[in-house]
């Protein structure tokens, strides 16, 4: 079965070169290594073009992770491939990681995709990274760290939204697939290490007015749980966050104001499923 892994790459040139090497190592490497740059400006396209033995698209400008990720994905499809691995440029496999998940997948082939147990650099595991589970421990979300994709089951099933740049783009395609029949199951002995551990959402909270990205993670937030829960649900979410927001930094109308607009943009979204 042919694996290709799909990385998303910007402006990480080491890291992207180690994630590579750590892919090299393994017991049962991919049989194709795919690079999506995001138009990165740190020497990573032209270092790209250089190496032969990796399939690379350069894009002409940053388009997120969330259209890198569906571009990489459609390119697979179109390279053959039986299994699609994603993963950031900042991550580095266990040398066995692919390996015992491979071994899963053939043995289960009712199982659409897979995930690794994700760890930060001092071993703990990444909660951010934590997938949900129903009772009977099949996935109900996942994230692109990692997950070991079908690759038919994207034929079945659909493609991510390619126009939500970050966040919540792989959660909501993982919610959606779930909901079309589609299963996902842990692979406890599969591990990997992700170096950028990202923020809770408390911390976009306190940085509502500081973080260029808070706005673009609530409004996300919101479409996906609309989607989810229902549009009742997702408004009690604004004014929970209107409340926590105001007790952490004591600034009751600029956070209304701001999450107000995150909440109105995700009403006003309109989702690209694929990037064709």
């Amino acid at each position: 079965m042919k694996v290709i892994a799909v990385i998303v790459s910007y402006n990480r040139l080491r890291l992207l070169q180690d994630c590579i090497h750590s892919l090299n190592q393994g017991s049962r490497k991919p049989d194709e290594i795919m690079v999506v740059d995001n138009a990165s400006t740190d020497g990573s396209q032209e270092w790209l073009t250089s190496q032969g033995h990796i399939t690379s698209y350069c894009l002409d400008n940053n388009k997120g992770g969330s259209f890198g990720f569906t571009y990489g994905m459609e390119k697979a499809l179109e390279n053959n491939a039986d299994w699609i691995w994603t993963m950031d440029e900042d991550v580095i496999v266990d040398p066995t990681c692919l390996e015992h998940m491979m071994t899963l997948a053939k043995s289960n082939p009712d199982v659409d995709y897979w995930c690794p147990n994700v760890v930060m650099p001092d071993n703990k595991i990444n909660l951010n990274s934590l997938p949900e589970t129903n009772t009977n421990l099949d996935l109900i979300t996942s994230t692109f760290i990692g997950t070991l994709q079908r690759a038919s089951s994207l034929e079945t099933f659909g493609l991510p939204i390619s126009n939500m740049f970050r966040f919540y783009d792989d959660i909501e395609f993982y919610w959606r697939i779930g909901k079309q029949g589609a299963r996902g199951r842990m692979a406890l002995k599969a591990q990997l290490t992700h170096f950028s551990t990202g923020k809770k959402e408390s911390e976009y909270l306190k940085d509502l007015h500081t973080d260029k990205w808070a706005p673009l993670y609530f409004q996300n937030q919101y479409y996906y749980l609309g989607k989810k829960n229902g549009r009742l649900n997702q408004l009690k979410k604004l004014m929970c966050d209107i409340a926590h927001a105001t007790n952490i930094n004591k600034s009751l109308i600029d956070n209304t104001l701001t999450l107000i607009r995150a909440y109105i943009k995700s009403l006003l979204f309109k989702p690209v499923y694929g990037t064709k």
